[in-house]
């Protein structure tokens, strides 16, 4: 697909809000918190904003859609996991 084809790979190829970046940074070295609330407007990039920074921090991500699991037995599944 196009668009995996041409994604960034990393924070530093984030085109965009530098201080949202910034922020985020900062308040995961200070350990202000452990709740992140990354809200806008359809896609301006937030997804791959949280999903750069995870994997730059060495998180592992399971990502769940209510949008694509409709069946509430296997998002329970899926999280047991």
């Amino acid at each position: 697909m196009w668009l995996n084809k041409y994604k960034i790979k990393s924070l530093d190829e984030f085109v965009g809000n530098r201080k949202s970046i910034y922020r985020l940074k900062k308040w995961f070295q200070q350990k202000e918190g452990n709740i992140v609330i990354i809200n806008g407007q359809t896609g301006i990039g937030k997804s791959l904003l949280a999903e750069l920074f995870l994997t730059e921090n060495n998180f592992l991500i399971n990502s769940l859609s209510n949008c694509e699991e409709k069946n509430n037995n296997l998002i329970k599944e899926k999280i047991e996991k």
